[in-house]
């Protein structure tokens, strides 16, 4: 018969440290001297320690036979349910300065102990086998576990010597193979020693407490939130999250992009939380392992284990261990170094193994999947560039022109998110269907989704193993070796999967994409908008006042602008240039009109964006350093100069301070 309740793995790893109580001891790496490998208890012994739950008592000892007391099995309990905060005067003989205090009061509160009746416990008892089964089953119904489970122990020698407060819970001990006999007797009054206790809390834990597999992306779930919408800047900053100077909260201090990352620190089957630089940017050895903030996962919740300030730094070593660089002054300054222990929720002081810091591939809060696959963006405009030589990691090469004779369309990428999980993937396909729309349709040259800080390819094409994107997200895979050899295959990408998972035949038609090129290409980003111009400015076209101010484009009698035209610019370095509609002559009137900007775009999100647009009173010009200055007036009293420019990324102008006041020269074309 099965009565098991499921509880978390926090549950388990967080408490039953039992005995932290005992004599400290280093903990076991090859067995104790005086554990036999064919003891009864050696299993026991073992799972204790490797769990935390026990330790040696040095020397290379476990002292199997040493008694337990009362208060060690109360203060176990004590832990397991959290060490919640607690007073009172049950007892004569615990007082407020006893270590086992707070425990004993705890389980006399919850009716766990009672006591001998005369205002005594007895913490320093020897605890006996009974005591120690009724303590577990009192715990047991505290919690809410299952504890019908019960069987006659008539068949024991010595079953009338169980006393009758202890019947109930022992036969439940016995039923639950919690508390077994030795040659046909139960010992109910004999002494638990520790080996016994490895053994009963073993099987306690066996038995009520099935490990649930722990996915710190549910356990740190509205951690994860909290940060996600502080750091896109959906909500505002709370410095209970760290020290503002790493999340960019103190002006002129440039950190690299926040993210996170899961690691089991101290092997205890749970990981941490770890948060800290997405992009080292360029100080590499400044930021390489460090942690902006690091939580570990206590009693149901996230527990923060420190967090780095300007001056009080902690990074992670290789031995998983951490290094904290601290300092008050040129006089007060120093090095510390720190662990995780299993089962811990704050960190210890130790001697590192290591010094080295340990890279941390952290992922993005807010998936932005420019950035995510933008090294492997750029190694494909690269080799399709003619930059470096093509590399076969990229996909098949027949694909990508490198097979002579093989006229496949010209590669672009996409970012779809296929598998509803919020995070797209990146499609490599043909940008133009060509002569064979329905060969090509859907076509995938190959596909990536991203996976603990990388991208991670799923699948390429080749000339007779094709692989097309479904419109319900799956993909068909046709494949042949042969004309009596030749099929077609079904795959799917779970949510939180990284590889594809075969599934059935599905009849949904092929989705075309809109794949973009891997050079960017301004005369076609901005195609459309460069024609509206156009047909507006030589009157094709009735006059859109979205275009930008009249007067600039004759408009407005009597205002004689310069003729309109357009340049590309790059103005913020990455990579994508911006659209300037600004004059082709200003030779009549040169310091007015000189590095004058009519109107300024960039492009993101697939389309043109409107960053500015010059009014008579509120004009801005271009600046050597790509920065914008804006002279404004709104009468005499009232004017100014302010400075803008374009961050990278930013599909808005920020205030800033140039670093030049020259202005650039703009070469235009005429539209």
């Amino acid at each position: 018969m099965t009565f098991k309740s499921k509880c978390g793995l926090a549950l388990i790893c967080a408490a039953i440290m039992l005995l932290a109580l005992l004599p400290a001891a280093a903990l076991a790496d090859g067995g104790f001297d005086d554990v036999a490998e064919d003891a009864w208890y050696a299993e026991d012994v073992q799972y204790a320690v490797d769990r935390g739950l026990m330790q040696g008592m040095g020397g290379g000892l476990f002292a199997p036979d040493d008694l337990t007391t009362r208060a060690q099995l109360v203060t176990v309990l004590y832990r397991l349910e959290g060490s919640p905060e607690i007073t009172g005067d049950s007892f004569d003989d615990v007082t407020a300065e006893d270590y086992f205090f707070k425990p004993v009061e705890w389980a006399a509160a919850t009716d766990i102990v009672s006591g001998y009746g005369d205002r005594r416990f007895g913490p320093g008892d020897t605890l006996t086998r009974e005591q120690f089964a009724t303590l577990l089953y009192r715990f047991a119904e505290f919690k809410g576990y299952d504890v019908s489970a019960t069987r006659s122990i008539a068949g024991y020698l010595d079953y009338l010597v169980v006393s009758d407060w202890a019947d109930k819970a022992v036969r439940w001990a016995v039923a639950t193979g919690l508390l077994k006999g030795n040659a046909d007797r139960l010992d109910p009054a004999g002494p638990a020693t520790r080996a016994q206790m490895a053994a009963i809390l073993h099987r306690f834990c066996d038995f009520y407490l099935t490990p649930e597999e722990f996915d710190p992306e549910k356990a740190y779930a509205g951690l994860l939130q909290t940060y996600k919408a502080v750091v896109s800047g959906e909500a505002a900053w709370d410095e209970a999250l760290g020290s503002p100077e790493f999340f960019n909260r103190i002006p002129g201090y440039d950190a690299p992009a926040t993210g996170y990352a899961f690691m089991d620190l101290n092997s205890d089957g749970k990981e941490e939380l770890l948060i800290g630089p997405v992009d080292l940017g360029g100080s590499p050895d400044w930021y390489r392992g460090l942690l902006y903030a690091l939580y570990t996962y206590d009693n149901g919740k996230p527990v923060k284990l420190c967090e780095s300030w300007e001056r009080n730094r902690y990074y992670l070593l290789t031995d998983n261990k951490l290094e904290n660089d601290w300092s008050n002054g040129a006089d007060d300054s120093g090095t510390d170094y720190l662990m995780l222990l299993n089962g811990d929720n704050q960190l210890s002081k130790c001697r590192p193994y290591s010094v080295i810091h340990r890279d941390v591939v952290y992922n993005l809060f807010s998936f932005d999947p420019a950035q995510a696959y933008a090294e492997l963006l750029q190694k494909y405009k690269a080799a399709l560039t003619g930059e470096t030589a093509w590399d076969e990691a990229l996909g098949s090469p027949e694909f990508f022109g490198q097979v002579p004779g093989f006229d496949a369309p010209e590669p672009g990428y996409a970012f779809i998110d296929i598998n509803g999980d919020g995070e797209e993937e990146l499609a490599i396909g043909p940008l133009d269907m060509g002569g064979s729309e329905e060969f090509n349709k859907g076509l995938l040259y190959a596909l990536y989704t991203y996976e603990n800080g990388q991208p991670v390819k799923l699948c390429e094409s080749r000339e007779r193993d094709r692989f097309y994107l479904l419109t319900d997200g799956r993909l068909s895979n046709p494949w042949s070796n042969g004309a009596t050899d030749s099929g077609v295959d079904y795959y799917e990408l779970k949510k939180g999967g990284a590889g594809l998972t075969p599934c059935d035949e599905d009849s949904s038609p092929r989705r075309a994409v809109d794949f973009k090129a891997f050079a960017f290409d301004p005369a076609k980003a901005y195609g459309d908008l460069l024609q509206t111009y156009k047909a507006v400015l030589s009157g094709e076209a009735a006059w859109d006042d979205a275009l930008g101010s009249p007067e600039f484009f004759g408009q407005i009698p009597g205002f004689e602008a310069p003729k309109a035209g357009y340049a590309f610019v790059d103005l913020n370095a990455d990579g994508k240039q911006e659209l300037i509609i600004a004059l082709t002559d200003y030779s009549a009137s040169e310091e007015w009109y000189r590095s004058l900007i009519y109107v300024l775009y960039t492009y993101d999100g697939e389309k043109p964006v409107q960053l500015c647009q010059s009014v008579v009173r509120g004009r801005y010009y271009l600046l050597a350093d790509g920065q914008l200055s804006f002279y404004w007036s709104n009468g005499a009293s009232d004017s100014g100069i302010d400075c803008y420019k374009l961050a990278k990324g930013a599909a808005a102008l920020t205030l800033s301070t140039p670093t030049t006041g020259t202005r650039q020269d703009i070469t235009v074309k005429d539209f």
